[in-house]
């Protein structure tokens, strides 16, 4: 049960950080560092997209590591 939970969730985290991917058309670290140096310019939207992808790509990341 505990096993196919953690596949679920690989799963949707997977499919979330592929959508951003798809959405930038970069991976997760670039589009960090791209939008860390945007300095004096806000966009909401960038900003919100990072939070969400963090989230998705740490806990890919941890439950990878757990399968």
């Amino acid at each position: 049960m505990l096993l196919l939970s953690a596949q679920a969730k690989y799963s949707e985290y997977l499919m979330e950080n592929r959508q951003f991917e798809k959405k930038y058309q970069t991976d997760f670290l670039s589009f960090q560092k791209m939008t860390n140096q945007q300095i004096g310019k806000e966009d909401f939207e960038q900003e919100d997209d990072l939070m969400a992808w963090q989230f998705a790509y740490e806990n890919l990341s941890k439950i990878s590591e757990k399968l």
